[in-house]
């Protein structure tokens, strides 16, 4: 496990949602690595792989988040792809 921080970060507004991205496009992510980060209004997340994966099985990422941390399951370590989050705005 090790703490990792995205490459960059968007907030969009959605009328009475904002949508946050956090892009981990170069800082690659292994099991159980974590991202800190507190979300006034957090409503949901969703995590959308951009790397290739080497077999099927290998494929995907499941993030879990409680109290302010984010912790990211993939397939293989090594994956890359953007955190949307939804908070109210």
């Amino acid at each position: 496990m090790a703490a990792k921080t995205p490459n960059s970060i968007l907030r969009d507004n959605a009328g009475s949602t904002n949508i946050i991205r956090a892009f981990f496009t170069t800082t690659t992510l292994a099991d159980t690595d974590t991202w800190t980060q507190s979300i006034p209004g957090y409503l949901a997340h969703e995590f959308t792989q951009t790397n290739n994966p080497t077999t099927q099985a290998s494929a995907g990422v499941s993030v879990g988040y409680s109290s302010g941390v984010f912790t990211f399951y993939p397939g293989e370590d090594a994956a890359t792809g953007i955190l949307r989050i939804v908070v109210r705005s």
